[in-house]
């Protein structure tokens, strides 16, 4: 009697709940969302970060101050959050001209782009201590799951 097949067979199913059982095995985690404010106004970028002894997790914060961050390890969580300017760019080919000639050497259809255009919020700077977990006193637990929200208010 040929056995081949019917051990192989048995070998995979084996193989297959392994597999199974090992994906049970990564830490829990859980999603954390609410709102970032400063000066009790709403930060409108940045990142917010949680760090627990199991692992990090960040993610933005949208122009009206939420975020919504997935896949924080459960446990105790320090938390930061960073607003970052746009990097500056380098000079190229001398001073750069006045805002008006610049408008005139652009074609009508982005001189009138550029005049409809709204100016963007003013870069909004905190306090250096929320860009580091460890001088942020910010902390919350972590369960898993969907938490409560999770307001972060900034202080000078």
């Amino acid at each position: 009697m040929n056995t081949g097949p019917v051990k192989i067979a048995g070998l995979g199913v084996s193989l297959g709940l392994a597999a199974l059982l090992c994906a049970g095995c990564s830490p829990a985690s859980g999603t954390m969302s609410g709102t970032v404010t400063y000066k009790a106004k709403p930060l409108t970028h940045g990142a917010v970060t949680f760090v627990t002894e199991h692992g990090t997790a960040s993610g933005a914060i949208d122009t009206s101050g939420a975020y919504t961050v997935e896949g924080v390890p459960v446990g105790n969580a320090k938390v930061s959050v960073f607003v970052g300017g746009a990097p500056k760019m380098p000079a190229r080919g001398g001073p750069p001209k006045d805002k008006a000639a610049i408008a005139k050497d652009l074609p009508p259809e982005a001189q009138k782009m550029l005049g409809n255009m709204k100016k963007g919020p003013a870069a909004v700077t905190i306090p250096p201590k929320y860009n580091d977990t460890e001088s942020s006193g910010l902390t919350v637990t972590v369960t898993s799951g969907k938490n409560p929200p999770y307001n972060i208010e900034l202080k000078d």
